[in-house]
């Protein structure tokens, strides 16, 4: 069963799939918008029309005992006590003809709702339908632009122009302030300023070469956040993030989280990987405990980078310079996405992610201690 490892990243689908896909083999022909559907909206659907049902039965019970007993007894009667019987019978019967009318209408009017409501879903199914669909004909064109004219100047500057503009579009999340109290955040944004600081100097270089000739240069003007919670509506969670760094230029955000084994207080395990059986079936599967977090930042075309707490506080400035190479990869205007994997290299000592059982192995010996006691005072 093969484990992952730190430090590890997650591509958003445009900066990953969508670009190492090949164009279909014939031209999508252009989707048809659905049409809107001419329907005067129906009043508000009763969904309790029972209450009606009880007045009609109770007219009902009336008005029968009523007749007969005007029938045996209005003989009686002098004319004018006839006169204001039979007006009162006459009103019953109206009030019961009204009860039966209203029922009849009240359920008309509902399955008349019904049927508005059903048409309407139906039109927002095909709607969204429609949307994907002009969305993967504009893509297509675009991927067949490319195969034609893979190499040109016009090519790569409708490509940049293409994921910029994706990028531009990206949801925008709602966030809310939070304390983060993660003792390697800190270090390492300290450690970072000391970097940025040698780099105005000039010791650093200002672009990444190979030997292939593949080039391009150093992207430094990003911009560090923290303290960032963000809100998942659609699964009712919120999200802390441990750093973020933001590319203005092409409205790209990386999140970078900070992984430790477990609680320095509670002992309690923390990132865990879990087994689970795929499809019932014997062969397992390790899943990370963060798939659905970050998920949920992929979808929203955010880069995802995870580091062992142990990398951050041992390997401050290879982990700065791996953020730093893949925010200038994506900014560079020459990138070829399918090589993205091809010049990555972490240059970090790997870390494999550990399960529960061995974070609590972690935990009992106080593993944390043996990396963070030369640079914080622990209890």
């Amino acid at each position: 069963m093969k484990k992952r490892s730190y430090p590890s990243i997650e591509l958003p689908r445009i900066l990953n799939k969508e670009l190492i896909d090949t164009p279909t083999p014939n031209r999508i022909p252009l989707p048809i918008e659905p049409e809107k559907p001419r329907l005067r909206k129906p009043t508000p659907k009763n969904d309790k029309p029972w209450y009606k049902r009880i007045i009609l039965m109770f007219f009902l019970m009336i008005i029968i005992p009523y007749t007969i007993f005007a029938i045996w007894a209005t003989p009686s009667f002098t004319q004018e006590q006839q006169e204001k019987f039979w007006l009162l019978e006459f009103l019953l019967i109206c009030a019961i003809l009204w009860a039966i009318f209203d029922l009849v209408f009240t359920d008309r009017k509902n399955k008349k709702r019904i049927a508005y409501d059903e048409i309407t879903t139906a039109y927002q199914k095909d709607l969204e339908k429609y949307e994907i669909d002009i969305e993967n004909y504009y893509y297509n064109e675009w991927l067949w632009r490319m195969k034609e004219n893979p190499e040109g100047e016009e090519a790569l500057e409708e490509k940049l122009n293409f994921i910029v503009k994706r990028l531009e579009q990206s949801p925008k999340l709602k966030n809310t302030n939070y304390s983060n109290n993660k003792l390697a955040i800190n270090y390492f944004l300290d450690q970072v300023k000391i970097y940025d600081s040698e780099i105005e100097k000039g010791f650093h270089s200002t672009t990444y070469q190979y030997k292939d000739g593949y080039q391009f240069f150093k992207y430094n003007s990003g911009i560090f956040y923290t303290d960032k919670a963000f809100i998942d509506f659609e699964n009712n969670e919120i999200y802390d993030t441990d750093l973020i760094y933001w590319i203005p230029e092409i409205n790209l955000f990386i999140n970078i989280e900070i992984d430790e084994p477990y609680d320095l207080e509670s002992k309690y395990p923390k990132h865990s990987l879990v087994d689970i059986d795929v499809y019932g079936k014997k062969s397992k599967e390790l899943i990370s405990l963060d798939d659905t977090r970050d998920k949920f930042f992929r979808d929203n075309n955010w880069i995802v980078i995870r580091f062992a707490e142990e990398q951050i506080i041992k390997s401050p400035r290879k982990c700065h310079e791996s953020i730093i190479w893949v925010a200038s990869f994506f900014s560079s205007p020459l990138y070829n996405f399918k090589d993205f994997h091809y010049y990555l290299n972490w240059n970090i000592d790997p870390i494999n992610k550990w399960l529960k059982e061995e974070a609590n192995d972690m935990a009992s010996i106080d593993y944390r201690k043996s990396y963070l006691n030369d640079h914080f005072k622990l209890s």
